[in-house]
């Protein structure tokens, strides 16, 4: 897995995802310009690359899909499947039929509950709770 993010809260979940699925994580710098994306791809071998639409910089916004549409045309291995956070900043739309393309709002819907580990404070025992996930307000509304 190759996790190609800005500094964005998905970024590390993406890290951990892959490190809780036991798979190997590289994360490049969000922003490499195409032929650096290239080189790593080409060491790297990732099955995904998990990217953004757009990186946000103090006095302008960074488009990564160019980015990474040149990396993989430069790179000789070709990832088979490309996880896109769509951010509200540069919306994207479909591309690159030749390659799986899945967007982060579909890989993870925003109805998806969320388990976590509580315990008692009297006793120290365990007890897993669920708690739903609450919806990004800054995301537009997907009718999800």
């Amino acid at each position: 897995v190759m996790v190609y993010m800005p500094m964005v809260p998905e970024a590390l979940v993406a890290m951990l995802a892959s490190a809780r699925l036991g798979a190997v994580h590289s994360v490049v710098f969000g922003g490499f310009a195409g032929n650096e994306l290239a080189t790593r791809i080409d060491d790297c071998h990732p099955k995904v690359i998990v990217t953004a639409s757009c990186g946000l910089e103090p006095n302008r916004t960074v488009e990564y899909m160019p980015l990474i549409e040149h990396g993989l045309e430069e790179a000789h291995f070709a990832p088979s499947n490309l996880v896109v956070l769509q951010r509200p900043q540069h919306l994207i739309g479909r591309f690159a039929a030749h390659r799986r393309v899945l967007f982060w709002e579909e890989a993870i819907p925003t109805s998806h509950h969320l388990p976590y580990l509580e315990f008692h404070a009297f006793d120290g025992t365990p007890v897993t709770a669920v708690r739903p996930r609450i919806p990004d307000r800054a995301a537009p509304d997907r009718g999800l």
